[in-house]
């Protein structure tokens, strides 16, 4: 189920994993594996494609206000940009430094 919502870029709060019937036995058996009463997720969702998913988690069941689940959305699509500028530094600083060392050949040549 929480996965359709994070493939629309929603929120899916879920205040308590063993009694939400929109969990499937399959959805829950992990949750209660790792230890989660509940959780607050969301898609982040590129081209209309889901790339990724943020996770906040209670060991405990909890009722999320719609502020928290607002504040997870907000940090998701964050730490994603974060992730994406960060990657594209990367591969700036990688092409700056072949074609540095091109450059030099060149010049030594």
């Amino acid at each position: 189920a929480y996965r359709q919502v994070y493939a629309r870029g929603e929120a899916f709060v879920c205040t308590d994993t063993a009694t939400d019937p929109r969990l499937s036995e399959a959805d829950r058996e992990p949750c209660r594996h790792a230890g989660i009463g509940a959780f607050i997720g969301t898609g982040i969702v590129e081209d209309g494609r889901l790339t990724a998913a943020f996770v906040v988690q209670s060991s405990q069941p909890r009722a999320w206000t719609a502020e928290e689940a607002s504040l997870v959305r907000e940090i998701g699509d964050r730490t994603w940009n974060a992730a994406k500028r960060a990657r594209a530094e990367r591969a700036l600083a990688r092409s700056e430094r072949k074609l540095s060392a091109i450059f030099d050949t060149a010049s030594a040549g």
